[in-house]
């Protein structure tokens, strides 16, 4: 009995550093993201986590900005130049135990007409 709570033990902890590895590891790579084009309409911010968020045109995702408002990102500036606008988005394409049907997208690059908005790479 003894030898199985320590095995238990065991496989509980590397179970955790594995879902602790998916969770934080860095995605934030050009190969390590996918790209989607479309319309911007949404965008906001979130001063509790500082996020700014962003919903596209006939899209079910949500892409953010992690820590946006902290990266010297204005939202009213951001909606000024791209709300109605047609922007390019990476986001990271990783699974993500929280985020398990993938409509939750870390954005790990945005840009307008060619221009970089926002980019992590």
């Amino acid at each position: 009995m003894k030898r199985l709570k320590i095995i238990l033990g065991i496989l509980a902890v590397i179970f955790i550093g594995f879902i602790g590895y998916l969770l934080y590891t860095n995605y934030a790579t050009e190969s390590g993201s996918e790209k989607v084009i479309g319309e911007l309409t949404i965008i906001n911010g979130n001063t509790d986590n500082m996020d700014i968020s962003f919903r596209l045109k006939d899209d079910p995702g949500f892409y953010y900005i992690n820590r946006g408002l902290e990266n010297n990102l204005n939202v009213e500036e951001l909606k000024e130049k791209l709300l109605t606008q047609q922007v390019t988005i990476y986001y990271s394409d990783h699974w993500n135990p929280l985020n398990q049907d993938g409509k939750v997208r870390h954005i790990t690059r945005l840009e307008h007409e060619g221009n970089i908005i926002y980019t992590e790479f």
